[in-house]
């Protein structure tokens, strides 16, 4: 299989924590995470929640910075909603949404179909209630609320941000399809919570520092510098200041060389007066604060969350003395990453400032800890691009159709269908065909295309293709649109194997078997039931065979109508007279111009007419001449996309009834009587048919969406928690990977 064409895929992200600049823990997570997806290849729209202290102040300079970065950025207003202190005992999981970013993401998903969609926090979950289907919806946890208040009590620390109980912090859970943890240990907590979720472990890593520079080597009589830095939160101030007295004892009662220095904006509410203490506060780089430390100490005894800063020492290749809690996230290497209290932690630096040969030591461990921390953090991701696929709903099409820019009636059509369906789930088309591609239709540019060669194995190779696509996507559905007897052997292959195969019954083989399976009205499109296809299910919808005008014909729009276009839909002999009777009582004034759609005797369009159309241009009025009802559909659908009337004849259902303008009726029994009222098409039209341009594609798309919303909600057989059920039938077995 040839990849042909990449779809254009987004990604939309909605976070309370802006991106730039990564000068704190969470926005470097959020940094990373959308970085990912843009990496992956998706477009990335920013929505910003501003739900930090500069940004509801005002707008900082890094919003330039953030526009630059993102393909889209936007702030939508938090109204206020903002408070740290709950109206009950806890907050409840939707006290801080906003009713303004609601009204802008229900206009923005009526607008535009994200592949994923990624809501950084518990606390704005809802978001996940606005979004189709065919969405993969990730929470980013970031943290866990539930116990955050007990935390913070026993802290002795005053209640700040957002904090919840069990059952509100899984009502966000159920929301989502992935729910994203930031430690293994958060990742079974939320499991526990959302038995029926994919819920992930993608640790942080901010990548090796590779342009820092070396630490000065410790020299025996040095002292140890030992450092810390940190954000301002009731956490690091409580933990930080117990730390740097029991620091301030323990290097006084043992002599110890050895000095502490605190960095970041939790200086400010740190004593400045302990001596071997230096508080620098919020430092212009990172790498000046690193390079003049030898060992970074994160003594945390009660938090939650993954420790940014011992990510960002172990990026800086720093050495690390730990308690237990705060090496949580992380695999440990040595001891002391697992102390189990402020004591033990002092007591292991000093150890360190008069054994430099245990720094040594420590240090080279502390390298192993980073290493599987990059292997831990790249695992993770994959595990969330791989659960992305599986949780956004894809629709296959099966086509012989070359779509390209060619202006063919059945391209064009199938490439609307397709265009319609990637606003509801992404969608891949397989082509099955040897004829060379010009360039791809603009409708497709949210389409995956790829080729088969129509062989003797092409039956094999649909299959197999399938196959592939079912191990990296969920299949919502699968659309057969191919003629003749490859349609047909397609149909009786596939059929004992996926549930939900769709017939596109214009192809005459493909209705046969519709009509054989449930006896339609005049359709279009044949949508498999649930279960098995059997005979008497499934379900027949009409819709017009395009929802825009075609390319070629756009001119139209705005071009001045003349003259009559009769169109030939497969017609009698019978009808071909009457054709030339019209014609030929054509008047300079008004012309009459005939074209082929479907030759007389003839199943296949034309492939030239809509060139033909293009160049005759805008008429006064359709006349469509034939019985092929797929023919004067096309008929009908153009003529309501550029406000003509469309005239239906066809010689065996004469007379036909117009409505003179005196009101009364007249009954035109031969072709001659129409062409005797050519004279005045006000008279004519009153007898056109009147169709809406979209009529039965919104039926269609959703009951895709339906179909989507009940894939989603399926747990998936053996897999784990949350992976959809896969459309096929069957054992599947291992195939290589679609080649490009």
């Amino acid at each position: 299989m040839f990849n042909l064409h990449r779809a254009r895929r987004k990604a939309l992200i909605l976070s309370p924590t802006a991106s730039h600049p990564q000068d704190y823990g969470n926005r470097h997570r959020v940094y990373q995470t959308t970085s990912f997806l843009k990496e992956q290849g998706y477009e990335i729209h920013f929505l910003l929640y501003p739900g930090e202290p500069d940004w509801r102040k005002a707008i900082p300079a890094s919003a330039r910075t953030m526009r630059d970065a993102w393909e889209s950025f936007a702030l939508v207003p938090a109204s206020g909603v903002i408070q740290p202190a709950a109206i009950g005992e806890h907050h409840c999981i939707d006290e801080w949404w906003s009713p303004w970013t609601e009204a802008y993401l229900k206009w923005l998903f009526k607008r535009e179909f994200f592949e994923v969609f990624v809501v950084n926090y518990a606390f704005l979950s809802r978001a996940f209630l606005l979004a189709p289907a065919g969405t993969a919806k990730v929470l980013e946890t970031h943290d866990r609320f539930a116990g955050r208040k007990e935390l913070l009590t026993a802290l002795g620390a005053p209640l700040e941000a957002f904090y919840t109980t069990e059952d509100q912090e899984a009502i966000a859970l159920a929301r989502s399809d992935v729910v994203v943890a930031i430690k293994d240990s958060e990742a079974r907590h939320y499991q526990a919570l959302a038995p029926d979720r994919t819920v992930l472990s993608v640790p942080f890593w901010p990548g090796r520092k590779e342009e820092r520079h070396a630490t000065r080597p410790a020299e025996a009589g040095d002292a140890l510098r030992a450092g810390f830095i940190g954000a301002l939160n009731v956490v690091n101030v409580a933990v930080m200041t117990r730390f740097a007295e029991a620091f301030g004892q323990y290097r006084a009662s043992s002599m110890a060389p050895m000095t502490l220095t605190v960095a970041g904006e939790v200086c400010a509410q740190l004593r400045s007066d302990i001596p071997g203490v230096h508080l620098l506060g919020r430092v212009a780089k990172l790498e000046e604060f690193y390079d003049n430390v030898d060992v970074i100490v994160t003594p945390m005894m009660f938090s939650t969350g993954l420790k940014i800063k011992v990510a960002e020492a172990l990026g800086f290749g720093k050495a690390i003395v730990s308690t237990e809690n705060g090496f949580d996230g992380f695999s440990p290497t040595d001891p002391f990453h697992t102390l189990g209290s402020i004591d033990e932690i002092c007591e292991a630096l000093v150890v360190l400032s008069t054994d430099r040969e245990r720094l040594n030591i420590l240090q080279c461990r502390t390298d192993e800890a980073a290493a599987l921390a990059c292997e831990r953090c790249r695992i993770g991701y994959d595990k969330l691009a791989d659960a992305i696929r599986r949780h956004s709903g894809t629709t296959v099409f099966l086509t012989d159709y070359v779509l390209d820019e060619c202006d063919d009636v059945g391209a064009e059509r199938i490439a609307q269908w397709c265009e319609l369906v990637s606003q509801v789930t992404s969608t891949v088309v397989i082509y099955l065909g040897s004829r060379p591609f010009g360039r791809l239709r603009p409708e497709l540019e949210c389409v995956d295309v790829f080729r088969l060669p129509e062989d003797g194995e092409f039956v094999r190779g649909v299959e197999a293709a399938l196959r592939e696509l079912e191990r990296s996507h969920s299949i919502v559905e699968i659309v057969l649109s191919i003629g003749g007897a490859a349609g047909l052997m397609l149909w009786h292959a596939l059929k004992p194997i996926y549930k939900r195969l769709t017939l596109d019954t214009w192809r005459p083989e493909l209705a046969r078997i519709a009509s054989q399976s449930s006896p339609p009205p005049a359709s279009d499109i044949w949508l498999a039931p649930d279960g098995i296809v059997v005979k008497g299910g499934g379900r027949h919808l009409p819709v017009t065979p395009f929802r825009n005008l075609p390319s070629a014909l756009r001119p139209w729009k705005s071009g001045n109508a003349s003259g009559l276009i009769v169109v030939r839909c497969a017609p009698e002999w019978f009808d071909q007279l009457g054709v030339e009777a019209i014609c030929s009582r054509a008047t300079p004034a008004c012309p009459a111009s005939p074209v082929d759609l479907v030759p007389s005797g003839g199943s296949d369009f034309d492939p030239g007419f809509i060139e033909s159309l293009a160049a005759l241009g805008k008429p006064r009025m359709f006349i469509a001449v034939g019985s092929d009802p797929r023919a004067r559909a096309v008929c009908q659908s153009v003529a309501a996309l550029v406000h003509v009337p469309c005239l239906e004849l066809d010689g065996s259902r004469f007379p036909h009834t117009i409505k003179l303008n005196d009101g009364t009726l007249r009954l035109c029994w031969t072709y001659e009587d129409v062409a005797q009222r050519l004279a005045d098409l006000e008279e004519l039209s009153r007898g056109a048919s009147r169709h809406h341009p979209c009529s039965g594609w919104l039926t269609y798309s959703r009951l895709l969406a339906d179909r989507t919303e009940h894939e989603n909600r399926l747990p998936g057989p053996g897999g784990p928690p949350g992976t959809k059920p896969a459309l096929r039938r069957g054992t599947p077995y291992t195939l290589a990977r679609l080649t490009g």
